[in-house]
């Protein structure tokens, strides 16, 4: 269960700018393909697919508190993908940006 300190953790932390944000090409029809690759990524620290999909679920797994919000091309919704002490926390939000014409990823620490 997400408990009131990560809650508020991660409302502070998406309030500042984005640590980086980068364009993607990987576009996706369900966010569920990825918490997929994320979890056969955690078994066995390979994927063969995607250079920066690997250095994006290498920084996921570092030590320091943060979040990766990712929006694919065409969805509704965006993708947070959160470490906050230790613990992982997924979660959308809804997509308030417009005009935008390419997936891309924002980290937040």
């Amino acid at each position: 269960m997400i408990a009131v300190y990560e809650l508020k953790k991660i409302k502070e932390m998406l309030k500042r700018p984005s640590n980086v944000t980068k364009k993607v090409s990987f576009i996706i029809n369900n966010y569920n393909e990825v918490l997929s690759a994320w979890k056969a990524y955690q078994n066995n620290h390979l994927l063969e697919d995607s250079k920066d999909l690997y250095d994006i679920f290498e920084f996921h797994n570092s030590e320091v508190d943060h979040i990766i919000l990712y929006w694919s091309l065409n969805q509704t919704d965006c993708l947070l993908m959160c470490k906050i002490r230790d613990k992982y926390i997924n979660m959308y939000l809804p997509m308030t940006l417009s005009n935008i014409n390419h997936s891309f990823i924002a980290t937040y620490t």
